[in-house]
């Protein structure tokens, strides 16, 4: 493998829609080389994994061979075992090599998409379901372009939808800032790699004003002590102008104590307004969520969606129309809501919001001093979140349950209406899975082609069973005697 993995440094993988008819005539690889594990994926998703078809015979071949090649391929025409069990859908394609030494056909699915386990499952048959090991190397893209470099080396006949390409190589220019010191193309290791974006991350100036960065990146790919000597200059300015784009420089988290379900709320908020210019009705309006409009705003027109959160915040205050014995409340009522906001509301030491709805008995929220965040949260994630203001990263029992469902939550909001059906297909394959109590599903045939009118015509005529029959004797059912009666003639 680590040969293949060296001939494919210089490639780069090309995606066709229709599968590529390709004859490898010798081969010193077969199928059992390539480096595939087995996964058991339940509640994972998946865009490529593979199935391995054994023992396959001339006859099933050479029927594989003629639907793979047609004009119009039909992946229902092929044998039972290499056509997936279930529609594939255009953002899933089936990709086929046979190895014919070994008698053996690896299915290799590509989906645009990501798939359900279920849906897998699904397409591999029940079978066994295997994906690239990607640990034999530090890229993964390099193992997937050396999968690809391996199956080209297997003797046998195979049907692609991606194929490598050589990348383009710029021409040796001695001198020239795009090229390296001694003239050939640049060509670095992935060591290199990171030694030379430490090096611009931590030198490279973040302001470019005054072409700070470009003249930087001129001096420092011609500089032979410089880690980035004989970077291509489009590189380097690229590097640089990511470093001043990303994140105010500040450094990213990928921990957060907190989870979207229950917890994310996007208002609408009105802030600093003075409620005695602005007339009873149309503070009303701000405030109904019974339906969408549009709004005139500063420089455009503004949306408000039915049911979303709107917030009014303001500085005035009358101290008499809060609400006496709060001390141990959360919440007020709605009288007392529309009391307040009926008047001017001055240097109120607590906030109030009121989720959007268009019940009068939805709770209004009341956030004192530096609990408007903390009084939102449950007791479980109170603690927790004041851990992560300390710097501690500590997580609750049932994160990672929970940030899974989180992940799903997401996931479904962004999917397409293919990858939704795709989903509602997984779901209703791990149904069918946990009603059989783990026992393999029986996966249906691909549909086939209609039968011709000629073949209906010589099927055996269907007879109606005989009517229910009367019990004439004690020690016979009365269909018994019937069907006794029916051989017997």
């Amino acid at each position: 493998m680590q040969e293949c993995i060296a001939i494919a440094q210089h490639t780069y993988i090309k995606y066709v829609d229709k599968p590529a008819h390709v004859v490898v005539a010798t081969g010193e690889h077969c199928i059992s080389d390539l480096p595939l594990i087995e996964v058991q994926g339940k509640g994972k998703k998946f865009k490529e994994f593979f199935h391995i078809v054994e023992n396959v015979t001339p006859e099933h071949l050479t029927q594989i061979r003629e639907v793979m090649c047609a004009d119009e391929i039909v992946v229902g025409r092929l044998p039972g075992f290499v056509s997936p069990g279930d529609a594939l859908h255009e953002s899933c394609h089936l990709q086929l090599v046979v190895d014919s030494a070994a008698n053996t056909v690896l299915q290799f699915f590509h989906s645009s998409v990501p798939l359900p386990w279920g849906v897998v499952k699904a397409f591999c048959r029940g079978g066994s379901v295997k994906v690239l090991n990607y640990k034999i190397a530090t890229n993964s893209d390099l193992v997937k372009r050396g999968c690809l470099v391996m199956l080209s080396k297997i003797k046998g006949e195979q049907w692609l939808t991606q194929a490598l390409q050589e990348k383009l190589r710029r021409p040796p220019k001695n001198g020239d800032m795009v090229g390296n010191a001694s003239g050939g193309s640049w060509d670095v290791t992935p060591d290199e790699l990171r030694e030379g974006i430490a090096y611009i991350n931590k030198n490279a100036p973040v302001a470019n004003s005054n072409n700070e960065q470009f003249l930087w990146s001129l001096l420092n790919v011609r500089d032979k002590e410089s880690p980035i000597f004989g970077w291509p200059l489009h590189i380097v300015s690229r590097a640089c102008s990511n470093r001043s784009l990303g994140n105010s420089q500040a450094e990213a988290e990928h921990f957060f104590p907190l989870l979207v379900p229950g917890e994310l709320h996007i208002p609408v908020i009105l802030d600093d307004a003075i409620l005695s210019s602005i007339s009873f009705e149309d503070i009303k309006s701000f405030l109904d969520v019974g339906e969408t409009c549009l709004v005139d705003a500063r420089h455009r027109a503004a949306k408000f969606v039915r049911n979303q959160v709107r917030i009014l915040l303001n500085n005035q205050w009358e101290e008499d129309d809060e609400p006496d014995d709060l001390s141990y409340n959360n919440s007020i009522s709605w009288n007392q809501f529309k009391k307040m906001i009926s008047s001017a509301l001055g240097d109120a030491p607590c906030v109030y919001v009121r989720v959007a709805s268009e019940h009068q008995s939805q709770t209004i929220h009341r956030f004192e001093g530096g609990g408007v965040i903390e009084d939102r949260l449950t007791s479980t994630h109170k603690s927790f979140y004041s851990k992560y203001k300390d710097g501690v990263y500590a997580k609750y029992s049932g994160y990672e349950e929970k940030l899974q469902v989180e992940a799903d939550f997401i996931s479904d909001l962004l999917a397409t209406s293919e990858e939704k059906e795709y989903m509602r297909r997984g779901a209703t394959y791990d149904s069918w899975a946990e009603e059989a109590d783990t026992a393999p599903v029986e996966y249906p045939p691909t549909p086939r082609s209609r039968p011709a009118s000629s073949n209906a015509a010589q099927s055996p005529v269907i007879k109606s069973p005989p009517p229910k029959m009367m019990k004439k004797s004690e020690d016979d059912d009365a269909d018994e005697e019937a069907a006794k009666a029916m051989h017997s003639d």
